[in-house]
């Protein structure tokens, strides 16, 4: 809300508490059409969406979320710097 209260529409109090096997949202994102889809993860990578008025949005991998684990990986040879990068923009998603 404007004055930052909870909107009680959403989930019936304002939040939505979930058990993910993937803990950790990283980020979230507002579509056009008001869904929330969540990403993030520790050991495996998880993406969950959420319908405006906070229900899981079942048409969303059949259960409202999708998860793939992380591969394992070696580093072989020297040392190397390895780096990531995250793009924003200001235009909605």
């Amino acid at each position: 809300m404007p004055d930052g209260s909870l909107y009680a529409a959403f989930d019936g109090d304002g939040k939505v508490i979930v058990s993910s096997p993937t803990a950790g949202i990283a980020d979230l994102a507002l579509q056009r059409d008001g869904k929330i889809v969540t990403a993030g993860g520790s050991n495996d990578f998880g993406i969950a969406r959420f319908n405006v008025d906070g229900s899981v949005d079942r048409t969303f991998g059949g259960d409202g979320s999708a998860s793939a684990p992380f591969p394992p990986f070696k580093v072989r040879g020297p040392p190397r710097l390895l780096s990531s990068a995250t793009a924003k923009s200001s235009r909605p998603a």
